[in-house]
């Protein structure tokens, strides 16, 4: 009464055996279960360890002089950056996990911490330099306006397109934060209201 067809091959558990026309009687093997308390211990013990933030004295001697190796010299005191550079030319490198600007990474090693908000600019204008004596620590907008995106260039400029300056009486500040001239505001407003009477 405790038979169980096997005639189609397939393998049939019955208490705590296997039986199958092929293999015959065998005894099941028990299947392995792992405790959540031993679970837990594995998770823990081989957990991730917390990252460590990049600050001075943290960097090692060997770490340093690793660095180092990926830089060449150039007569004009630039430490040009030989490894990975990204499409805009900064370099990078991975320390303990995490990946730093290589620039940024060699100012925290010789100068300091870099404040959260700020980040070193290139007085010297190249972006492979990781040159510490190179570098001003400087607020983001700072950095972007010094740079020579469309925008940046815009914000640097002191007169508008028909010549008139953007000084505080001449100019409207968007919510977008970029500038209109006052002027020109007033022209062109009067220009329409005179098409839309005559038209």
């Amino acid at each position: 009464m405790h038979n169980r067809s096997t005639a189609s091959g397939k393998a049939v558990q019955f208490r705590g055996y296997i039986l199958s026309a092929s293999a015959g009687l065998r005894e099941r093997k028990p299947v392995r279960r792992i405790s959540m308390e031993r679970c837990s211990l594995y998770k823990t013990k081989h957990a991730r360890e917390p990252r460590i933030a990049l600050q001075p004295g943290r960097i090692t001697r060997g770490e340093w002089l690793r660095f180092m190796s990926k830089v060449v010299i150039d007569n004009d005191s630039h430490w040009v950056w030989q490894r990975y550079l990204n499409a805009d030319g900064y370099g990078f490198i991975d320390w303990r996990g995490q990946r730093y600007t290589a620039h940024t990474f060699a100012y925290i090693a010789l100068k300091g911490p870099v404040s959260r908000g700020f980040e070193p600019d290139h007085l010297c204008r190249v972006r492979a330099c990781v040159n510490p004596d190179h570098l001003e620590v400087v607020s983001q907008r700072i950095n972007n306006l010094r740079s020579m995106s469309p925008s940046a260039i815009n914000a640097r400029k002191i007169v508008c397109k028909q010549g008139h300056p953007f000084n505080e009486g001449n100019t409207y500040i968007r919510k977008t934060g970029g500038r209109t001239c006052i002027t020109c505001l007033r022209e062109r407003t009067r220009l329409y209201r005179h098409q839309d009477t005559t038209g």
